[in-house]
Parts: C-alpha cells; sequence; structure tokens
C-alpha cells in the first residue's frame, strides 16, 4: 500500500511505481468511485461499462435486461412492421 498526499483542489499525485504498474500516462483518464468507504480508481480503457455501473443499479442482472431489451426491440419493431399495416388494420 502507498501513501499518497491530496493537494489543494483536490490534486492526487499517483506515485510513479503505481504509474508503471497500470501504464498509465500524463492525460489518461481515471474512473473514481467510492465503495465501503474506500476510493476506487480505474483506468478508463480497463473499465466495461455495464460492469461499472451495474453496483449503481443495485445488483441488477445486466445480461437479463439486455436481452428483455432487445425482445422488447424485435416485439417493437415487428408490431412497426406488420404486413396488416399495410392494409390499414
Amino acid at each position: 500500500m502507498t501513501k499518497v498526499k491530496l493537494y489543494k483542489g483536490g490534486v492526487l499525485k499517483l506515485p510513479a511505481e503505481v504509474r508503471r504498474e497500470l501504464g498509465l500516462k500524463e492525460e489518461d483518464e481515471l474512473l473514481v468511485t467510492v465503495e465501503g468507504g474506500a476510493v476506487k480508481m480505474l483506468p478508463v480503457d480497463l473499465v466495461d461499462p455495464v460492469e461499472a455501473y451495474s453496483s449503481e443499479l443495485g445488483g441488477v442482472d445486466e445480461d437479463r435486461v439486455l436481452e428483455e431489451g432487445f425482445r422488447d426491440a424485435r416485439r417493437l419493431g415487428a408490431r412497426k412492421h406488420h404486413p396488416s399495416d399495410a392494409l390499414g388494420g
């Protein structure tokens, strides 16, 4: 564990060893969350967006939600392009 200091304006300097280990360079972006009273920072390019926000959604089953969304989209698409629409029915 490495100790860091929080500077004026919320500036936090990551030690060189941490930057090297993560392959971080100047201008790279990190996602910051607070979990259980701890600050967690992840390089943006290493984060699956669905996984990153699943905890904010309260343990939602992302696969089930995605499949339901596809099913709803198919159903709406089929209804929109139903042959009876052309006949006015």
